[in-house]
């Protein structure tokens, strides 16, 4: 009860038995002459796209992690440029002695060059590229 183009003489008693019962439904036998690769194709096998490209789940979660990264950087910027302003306005008012008002100032100009020195970094991570 052989089907296609298996012979009952190249399939071993055992498996002739377990077709014929249906345990088995087929039969497939890998090609005898099997030529081994250069190491040229070896190379490329090696260098198949399944494993120089990044697999898409990679990609997206380093996108997510870059978005939330931008998005964090940019939230602390805004934060630090509001909080100047609002220093630099106390300490014009000169609601304080006048000491603590030139504190004020000071501390507004350099929390004004820190939002500007994450600007550079902002635009660092807004261009990052996944690692190869």
């Amino acid at each position: 009860m052989l089907t296609g183009t298996i012979r009952a003489r190249q399939v071993p008693p055992r498996l002739t038995d377990e077709l014929e019962r249906g345990v088995v439904d087929k039969v497939v036998f890998a090609p005898k002459k099997l030529k081994p690769r250069s190491r040229q194709e070896e190379r490329n096998a090696a260098d198949s796209p399944a494993k120089s490209k990044r697999p898409n789940d990679e990609l997206a979660y380093f996108e997510i992690d870059r978005f939330t990264i931008v998005r964090q950087l940019q939230n602390l910027r805004r934060a630090m440029e509001k909080g100047a302003e609002d220093m630099e306005m106390v300490a014009a008012e000169r609601v304080f002695v006048k000491s603590l008002s030139g504190a004020l100032e000071r501390r507004a100009r350099q929390l004004h060059r820190a939002a500007k020195d994450l600007n550079s970094l902002l635009r660092s991570v807004a261009r990052a590229n996944i690692p190869r």
